[in-house]
Order: structure tokens, then C-alpha cells, then sequence
């Protein structure tokens, strides 16, 4: 028997109307914007030039760049270089750029947090543990 392709429309217009699935989007649609806001305040008013952004961003245009590909040294991971590269790859090099994809991951997060605090205890424990995750400031400023 031939199984059917999974109606997505359906399956959204279904959850629209649960209680559950709205406050998770209002969580998830705050988080955005807070992280979002935060991206565009600050603009790139920190110093790049130093830390573990410098370091990161350096090797990401190496490898854009030059087409080599080299950490630097055994303490620093190469999945966020490869993730910056990918960022610069398809928006160019800009760290706004990145900030703003990192700022979209954030907000997953946060959802990912409610969808877990439903199904671990109860969606008035999701919505709160969404809502503190939503605006912790940590959270948002290292998004």
C-alpha cells in the first residue's frame, strides 16, 4: 500500500489552532526579534580584532580565501570556522551576517527549549522555561 506525502499545510493549520502552538510561536517570534535587535544595535561596536571572533573570523577567510584550511592550534574546534566560512560563502564576508544566522539558531533554541519542557513536564513549565530562555540577556548577547 502506497502511503501518502505528509500534507504540511494541513499539519500547520492543525497546530495554528492549539493554544500550545501559538504561545510556542510568540515565544519563538520574541526571541527573534530580541536577538535580531540586538544584532543590529549593536553593529559591530565590539572589537573584532581581538579573542576567539578574531581568531575565528581569520580562518574562515583563509579558507574562502586561499583555500586552506588550518585551525591553528588543537584548542580551537574547526566546526565554527567551517560554519563562519558557510556563512561568508553564501551572504559574503560579513560578521553581521554571521550574527544574524546565529541569531536565527538562538531562537530554534528557544523553541527547542519549549518543545522539550512539554514533553518532559508541562507546557506551563515550557512556556516559562521558553520565556526565560527567550530573554535571558547571556543567551542573547552569546546567540
Amino acid at each position: 500500500m502506497k502511503e501518502r506525502p505528509v500534507d504540511i499545510l494541513a499539519w500547520v493549520r492543525e497546530k495554528r489552532r492549539s493554544p500550545f502552538w501559538r504561545s510556542a510561536a510568540t515565544i519563538f517570534a520574541v526571541a527573534l526579534v530580541v536577538r535580531v535587535a540586538y544584532v543590529l544595535l549593536i553593529d559591530g561596536s565590539y572589537a573584532l580584532d581581538v579573542g576567539d571572533q578574531a581568531a575565528y573570523d581569520r580562518i574562515a577567510r583563509e579558507w574562502l580565501e586561499e583555500g586552506r584550511f588550518m585551525p591553528g592550534s588543537s584548542y580551537r574546534p574547526p566546526a565554527y570556522p567551517v560554519f563562519v566560512a558557510g556563512v561568508y560563502w553564501l551572504f559574503g564576508a560579513s560578521r553581521q551576517a554571521v550574527e544574524l544566522v546565529q541569531a536565527l539558531l538562538g531562537a530554534a533554541t528557544v523553541l527547542l527549549v519549549v518543545l522539550l519542557g512539554r514533553r518532559l513536564c508541562s507546557p506551563l513549565a515550557a512556556a516559562l522555561a521558553g520565556w526565560v530562555t527567550a530573554l535571558m540577556s547571556v543567551l542573547v548577547h552569546f546567540a
